[in-house]
């Protein structure tokens, strides 16, 4: 457990540290939080307009995971929005992890000004950096150590659909893979 808690000042001390031995100076920080810090929901919005989604969002992530989410930080990624409202991707982090994070890079002279969660960074390098075939719904998987994410463009500069899962080292990762890109493309069926 002590390791644990030790782990964000650890960490932030390496980056420091690898900055300094390479010279680099810091004048933006971004911070793509790994998809086991955080958890990520589908949620309906009955409003459009991202000021008073960012308003109201609480109170539907609430309704949807049915727990009290006062000790948790909410960011939200609009997927669609027709006459009913809006289609969120919600992303959720315990406040207490997240303010662990900031409070160790800040120790380091790192203050970031963007934290996101790393598929919301993953889908932007591939819309940056990939050419999609125009008017097709493409799906993008990638994996990670122990992670697993798909992104599903359809045709927009941004995501559709974003997915996380965490892919246990022992897992037939082909087996676990196919299962979910099956269980992603039935979403837009």
């Amino acid at each position: 457990q002590a390791g644990q808690e030790d782990a964000p000042r650890v960490l932030a001390d390496l980056v420091a540290r690898g900055c300094t031995e390479r010279n680099w100076a810091i004048s933006e920080a971004f911070v793509a939080l790994d998809c086991a810090i955080f958890m990520q929901h589908s949620v309906h919005s009955e409003l459009g307009d991202i000021k008073q989604i960012a308003a109201t969002v609480k109170f539907d992530v609430e309704e949807v995971i049915t727990t009290d989410i006062s000790n948790f930080a909410v960011a939200f990624h609009i997927v669609s929005t027709d006459q009913s409202g809006s289609n969120l991707a919600v992303f959720t982090v315990q406040r207490k992890i997240l303010s662990d994070i900031l409070l160790a890079l800040q120790s380091n002279n790192i203050d970031p000004i963007v934290v996101e969660p790393d598929v919301s960074s993953l889908s932007r390098f591939v819309s940056k950096n990939v050419v999609l075939p125009e008017g097709a719904i493409s799906l993008v998987g990638m994996f990670s150590g122990c992670n697993a994410y798909l992104v599903v463009f359809t045709g927009a500069e941004r995501p559709s659909l974003m997915r996380t899962f965490l892919v246990r080292q022992a897992s037939n990762r082909n087996d676990l893979f196919a299962k979910e890109v099956h269980m992603t493309k039935a979403r837009f069926a």
